[in-house]
């Protein structure tokens, strides 16, 4: 059988969710064809750009000026002590000379000399310091220059590429494979579809977060099967009917967003995803002298600011260290007003990795630490199980679903905070849970008993189940 499949192709979760499923056809013998969609980024609206750029300038001209007010505020301060000083020096020093001035004796002349090289010394010193702090201060100066500047090249750079598709349709590493289709954009045009479905004789098309119903809708009136899924957090009732007429089959992979479709009307097979092999071969040594927690920090479901506020109050051993991976730069990112930088237990790792360096990095930390607002399916809850790494996170769906409090990690209770597009409630971590949670689990004995009961988890998440229930999904 002939299985396309409509997908981001790209170093991120959904294309690599994709990229799983293709493997698992292609192991049961069909023939697959991918049409990839170039990602879709934020900055592809220019009005988004400017608004990066703008906020980016904003913030680095408040850093200037909060600088100069440091240098000024601080600089007068200094002018008058110095002053202050300057006289008491002068005064010690007309004091310690009195004598010899008013009783002449033949050491006058070396003792007023030896008196005023002191007063020389300290003038002396007091410029070099004075040209120290000048120094510094142009080098901070240009190191915030040049972070700007980084920072808004960055943006206009990510425009001017986001209107070339091929920029965020990779072929490279584990992303270089045969019959990839590269679409014109996100938004494919039906004769698109149409044309790869007959060039390459498809009977069934998989999508992942696919909303062009129409065109689907097509597809399916010409034969296709057409089958696929969304996140959660962005289907909601309004999609419902339409997408019944475009989709003969909508899977899910968690419970909660099943229940959620039969609440809706639609009868949605539940797929076990488990742990895929490519990602369980990829092993790193785990270091003995420290504890490596890494958190995946991108995005809007993160609650970053808390998560790091919870990471300075915890009292944690002097040997950890926290890995804070996020594809965007630090301006993009709200620590709460947490100096990061000052921190030297947090490393920033803002670098896009290729797929095998990435989960070298993932296998060689102890603790994924991962509170999170809501979660689609949460392909890095899979990934530390895989790995062998313990999890905190929230204890909400689907989060509770694949991670075991106590087990294969530690589940923090949540607050409400509001809801996502589609309706769904979302949740912030409780900052004191969220400070225990990493107090315990970086605990020796407790971090232990983790790492053994993740291993065990790994065991009932086996990727044949997985194999077998995509096969009877195709063959329904």
């Amino acid at each position: 059988m002939n299985v396309g499949i409509v997908s981001i192709w790209c170093n991120r979760g959904q294309a690599t969710v994709a990229r799983h499923v293709r493997d698992i056809f292609d192991g049961l013998g069909h023939r697959t064809f991918v049409l990839a969609r170039p990602q879709q980024f934020a900055p592809h609206s220019f009005i988004k750009t400017v608004y990066l750029i703008t906020r980016t300038c904003l913030r680095y001209a408040w850093k200037f000026i909060r600088y100069a007010l440091i240098i000024i505020v601080g600089g007068t301060f200094w002018a008058v002590f110095m002053s202050f000083k300057f006289i008491h020096i002068v005064a010690r020093s007309m004091t310690k000379m009195l004598p010899y001035l008013l009783k002449p004796h033949k050491v006058t002349t070396h003792k007023i000399k030896v008196e005023l090289q002191e007063i020389h010394a300290w003038l002396n010193g007091l410029v070099e310091d004075f040209h120290q702090k000048r120094h510094y201060s142009h080098e901070k100066a240009a190191y915030i220059r040049q972070r700007f500047l980084e920072d808004i090249n960055k943006f206009v750079t990510r425009y001017r590429n986001s209107k070339d598709p091929g920029w965020t349709i990779a072929d490279f590493s584990v992303w270089e494979q045969k019959n990839v289709t590269h679409a014109s954009n996100h938004t494919i045009h039906l004769k698109e579809y149409v044309s790869w479905v007959k060039e390459n004789d498809i009977h069934v098309v998989f999508c992942d977060q696919n909303y062009q119903f129409d065109e689907l809708a097509k597809l399916r009136s010409m034969g296709v099967k057409v089958i696929g899924r969304f996140v959660w957090e962005k289907f909601s009732g309004k999609h419902v009917d339409s997408a019944k007429k475009a989709y003969d089959i909508i899977y899910s992979l968690t419970r909660s967003e099943q229940e959620r479709y039969r609440e809706m009307g639609i009868e949605s097979p539940k797929l076990d995803w488990g742990c895929h092999p490519e990602i369980t071969s990829i092993t790193a040594e785990k270091p003995s002298d420290e504890i490596r927690i890494i958190f995946p920090a991108s995005g809007l479901r993160k609650p970053v600011a808390q998560a790091i506020e919870a990471f300075g109050r915890a009292k944690l051993p002097d040997n950890v260290k926290l890995i804070l991976k996020s594809q965007e730069n630090r301006t993009g990112i709200d620590t709460g007003g947490y100096d990061v930088d000052a921190d030297p237990r947090i490393v920033w790792e803002n670098r896009d990795l290729d797929f095998e360096e990435y989960h070298k990095l993932f296998a060689s930390c102890h603790i994924c630490f991962c509170p999170s607002k809501w979660e689609g399916l949460g392909l890095h809850l899979y990934e530390a199980i895989a790995h062998g790494v313990a999890t905190i996170t929230n204890d909400i769906p689907p989060m509770n679903e694949v991670i075991e409090d106590g087990t294969s990690g530690i589940l923090v209770k949540s607050i409400k905070d509001g809801d996502t597009p589609s309706g769904i409630q979302a949740y912030m971590p409780e900052p004191d849970d969220l400070v225990r949670a990493l107090e315990e689990a970086t605990r020796p004995d407790v971090l232990d008993s983790l790492l053994e009961g993740t291993i065990r988890r790994r065991e009932s998440m086996p990727w044949q189940r997985t194999i077998e229930q995509f096969r009877k999904l195709l063959e329904a």
